[in-house]
């Protein structure tokens, strides 16, 4: 079902927030940022939870807070990368658009360790 994705309910914008946070803040071990993208998604996941409650969750309010949520987390997320130094803003897209062009071996045998785990 699309309308359950993450994207929709706001998931993956404030994972994206957290990433964005913690690149403001001066961090740039993968450890930090994947941190940041947890704790950003689960902080949106709880505050949609909260604003949908009204005499229990429905599926329609849940949707609707979500996307709500989410275009407001993007459109703070358009705000840092305006104020942000240029390198900073530049970390950011590529994080947020997914490229492994700077990714080394030590990076890669942890994340192969982690999925022979799962």
């Amino acid at each position: 079902n699309p309308l359950g994705s993450p994207d929709v309910i706001g998931f993956t914008t404030g994972s994206y927030t957290g990433v964005v946070l913690m690149l403001l803040a001066g961090a740039s071990s993968y450890a930090a940022l994947a941190a940041g993208a947890l704790v950003g998604g689960l902080l949106t996941a709880f505050a949609v939870y909260l604003l949908a409650f009204r005499r229990g969750v429905r599926g329609f309010r849940l949707i609707i807070v979500g996307i709500a949520v989410g275009a407001l987390l993007s459109s703070v997320n358009t705000w840092f990368s305006v104020k942000a130094d240029v390198d900073t803003a530049l970390r950011a897209a590529v994080w947020g658009a997914g490229s492994l062009s700077s990714i080394g071996w030590p990076a890669v045998l942890m994340s192969s360790a982690l999925v022979a785990v799962v």
